[in-house]
């Protein structure tokens, strides 16, 4: 079986017949490049390598739309016709999940914590944070901020004992929110 040759053919090497003159007035260079005449159109211009940047400079996708379809197309078609939204605007599930966890000391896994446990907890986190009852949310922000900046682990160069405390810091917090006036 023979090899056939294969020669390349680039967009520059037209045949005569194939060529088309470039759609510029006053312009008789090949045409080698096309450009829709209108958005989204079937039509074409034909332009040279020179009127083809030129074409692509002056190029206006929102020539003839008002302000207003202009403003709805950016709102819309960024992505793909889904209307954006700010990010507080979230849309959250119908299920509600809740991801407060049991403290690690007094986690049972046989049987539900009893009310008991829970006092003991809300008693073990007002130590903690050296609170008494009743008091503010701003009380509770500023002794958790300085729990955490004293008892962070990177600050202490990775102790893992510094690393639970403030894991439980974080839960006992959780918690005291909801206690919070």
């Amino acid at each position: 079986m023979k090899k056939k040759k294969f020669t390349k053919k680039f967009p520059w090497e037209f045949k005569e017949t194939k060529d088309k003159i470039c759609d510029q007035e006053n312009c008789y260079e090949i045409a080698l490049f096309k450009a829709p005449k209108s958005v989204n159109s079937k039509n074409y211009y034909y332009f040279c390598k020179e009127h083809i940047k030129i074409y692509n400079k002056r190029w206006n996708f929102f020539a003839g739309k008002s302000q207003n379809e202009i403003y709805n197309y950016l709102k819309n078609e960024m992505y793909i016709n889904k209307p954006t939204r700010p990010i507080s605007d979230r849309i959250s599930s119908k299920i509600k999940f809740d991801f407060s966890y049991i403290f690690e000391n007094n986690y049972n896994y046989n049987k539900k914590s009893d009310n008991n446990d829970q006092v003991d907890d809300l008693s073990a986190a007002l130590t903690l944070f050296k609170l008494k009852q009743p008091f503010s949310m701003q009380e509770l922000k500023k002794s958790y901020k300085e729990l955490v900046k004293k008892n962070h682990p990177d600050v202490h160069g990775g102790d893992i004992k510094k690393e639970s405390l403030l894991k439980k810091i974080n839960n006992y917090y959780k918690n005291l929110k909801k206690v919070a006036n």
